[in-house]
């Protein structure tokens, strides 16, 4: 394959999309995140940083699920379905909604700790805010 057809092959991949059930709610949709999107996550989490029990800097969840959401949510033909003046809107709604949203939306964009941990986490378990492509470890500030 030369140089052209993996471009196109690239800009080819479609993200992928799928349903969340939750009790009481009508079925909804989770896209995967497009890499802008997942830098800017990364990176909002790397400046938004607070200090754990033992003193270690953390991300800052706070914010961190809207925007998710707001990346991710999507109706069955993938158009969003909040934007970011939605932000508000979105911690209005119940916590066991946006928690559950906001995990399955991990999982789809691959922040899972133990993942985060292969790609650099320092051995005191701060993540390196280098260069890398170190994905925050969201999960394990909950």
């Amino acid at each position: 394959m030369n140089a052209l057809d993996i471009k196109a092959a690239l800009m080819g991949v479609k993200a992928k999309i799928i349903p969340v059930e939750l009790p009481g709610l009508p079925v909804m949709y989770l896209k995967q995140m497009s890499g802008a999107q997942r830098d800017e996550i990364e990176n909002y989490a790397l400046e938004h940083r607070v200090p754990s029990k033992d003193d270690k800097l953390i991300p800052d969840i706070r914010g961190l699920r809207a925007l998710t959401i707001i990346f991710c949510l999507v109706d069955e033909d993938g158009v969003p379905i909040f934007g970011r003046r939605d932000a508000d809107a979105i911690a209005s709604i119940p916590a066991w909604v946006t928690d559950k949203l906001f995990e399955e939306a991990q999982k789809l964009n691959g922040f899972q700790a133990e993942e985060n941990k292969k790609m650099g986490e320092s051995s005191d378990g701060e993540v390196s805010d280098g260069s890398g492509s170190n994905s925050p470890s969201f999960s394990e500030v909950r």
